[in-house]
Parts: C-alpha cells; sequence; structure tokens
C-alpha cells in the first residue's frame, strides 16, 4: 500500500511539475514575442524620429524671414537649405487619416509623409499614430504665430502595426527643438 501511496504521489508531483513548466513556457513564449514587437517599434521609430529632428534642426537655414510656410493640427511646411547648398527647399510633413493606412492590420495607425520641394521622398506607413507639433516664441512662451516662433517642441505617438493578445505595443518621443536659424530671425 506504501508503494502505491508512492506512486501516486510521484504522478500528482511530476504532473504539477509539468504543468508549471508548461506555464513557464507559454508565458516565455508571450513575453519574447511582445518584447519583439517592442524592440522592432522602437527601432522603427528611432529611424523616423531622426530624419524628423534633422530637418527641424534646419528650420530657417538660409532663408531670411519667414521660416514656416504653414502648419495646420497635422501639417507642417518649412523652408530650410537641407544640403547647405545654398538652394532653398520647401519641406513638408503631414500625417494622413487612418483610412490611409490599410496595408496594416492596426486601425490606429497612419502614414507619415516627407516632401521636399513638391517630390514626395518618405512615407512611413510604420505605426505612426500621433504627430504634434507646438511653438514657443523668445519668452518661452506658446504662440501660434509663426513669425514670433523660435523653438518647437514635437510629439510623436507609435504603435506597432501588428497586435499581439489583442494589444499593440506603444512608444512616444517629444523633443523640445531650437533651430539655430529662428533664434536670429
Amino acid at each position: 500500500m506504501d508503494n502505491w501511496l508512492t506512486l501516486l504521489g510521484s504522478i500528482v508531483i511530476g504532473g504539477l511539475m509539468l504543468v508549471n513548466f508548461m506555464n513557464y513556457q507559454a508565458d516565455l513564449g508571450k513575453h519574447t514575442y511582445s518584447h519583439s514587437l517592442d524592440l522592432v517599434l522602437q527601432e522603427t521609430a528611432i529611424e523616423v524620429v531622426e530624419m524628423v529632428e534633422r530637418d527641424m534642426w534646419k528650420i530657417g537655414r538660409g532663408v531670411g524671414q519667414p521660416a514656416f510656410a504653414i502648419y495646420d493640427n497635422n501639417i507642417i511646411s518649412f523652408y530650410a537649405d537641407l544640403e547647405n547648398d545654398g538652394v532653398i527647399d520647401t519641406v513638408r510633413y503631414y500625417l494622413s487619416g487612418t483610412s490611409e493606412a490599410t496595408r496594416t492590420p492596426n486601425p490606429n495607425d497612419r502614414i507619415l509623409y516627407r516632401v521636399v520641394n513638391g517630390v514626395n521622398e518618405f512615407e512611413w506607413a510604420v505605426g505612426v499614430t500621433a504627430f504634434q507639433i507646438k511653438f514657443y516664441d523668445a519668452n518661452n512662451d506658446t504662440t501660434s504665430n509663426l513669425y514670433k516662433a523660435r523653438a518647437l517642441e514635437v510629439s510623436m505617438s507609435f504603435e506597432s502595426t501588428i497586435p499581439y493578445d489583442e494589444e499593440y505595443a506603444s512608444y512616444s518621443w517629444r523633443e523640445r527643438i531650437t533651430p539655430p536659424n529662428l533664434l536670429s530671425l
């Protein structure tokens, strides 16, 4: 009888260990996939952010006033000598509606466009969900007067283009940029 109890106890303990190991494997798989989505999103977002940041630092380079052509919600257009070659470029960033980003299953993502001199140079359909800009004057007060703008704060939000367990990885970036060329205007 003692052998049967030992055998039964061993089976129960072995079964519990097996269930725990299987749960561990499932959690590890979920964590690995979720972490991979986060990593891919961040790497992609950093590429977009670096391009936006590089362009924004050049606002007004080689240009007298006005440095900005237009700003309206998700659209900014400005003048800058991007290549430092004496040619003034017109740069426009704008965010599409959610209906245009149909290549991804994420219903919230949009396409960020970068247009230089009327030529669409980049379309980022990488999960951009928000693109916002605030302008600051010489007193660090927010302003809507683009002639008085001396600094800008760019905010972008991203979500992964595919979900895991119906959740999207998210990433946000915000930076205040003071283009040297705006200070001299």
